[in-house]
């Protein structure tokens, strides 16, 4: 399953399985944002998200906020144990 490193205020450095992930698309070039509930304190983590980011996150499978679930077909290009890591500067 592909993981997202992410970092929590209150927790620190956590991994969040992309699944979790509720990505949120803006209309513009300028980007969007990301959300997940850590997993430590179930605590809400939204961070912010470049358009190019988000776009990455969705196509390596993270669902979008306020899309309906599609079935899983089983073809997704990056279908194994990916390890993806993202820092904000």
């Amino acid at each position: 399953m592909t993981s997202v490193h992410g970092f929590c205020s209150d927790c620190g450095a956590v991994d969040v399985p992309l699944s979790a992930l509720a990505v949120e698309l803006a209309n513009s070039q300028r980007g969007g944002s990301y959300t997940y509930t850590c997993p430590s304190c179930a605590g809400l983590v939204r961070e912010h998200a470049g358009r190019h980011l988000a776009e990455v996150l969705v196509a390596f499978g993270a669902p979008v906020a306020g899309a309906p679930q599609a079935a899983d077909s089983g073809t997704r290009a990056f279908d194994s144990a990916a390890r993806v890591h993202f820092f904000a500067a």
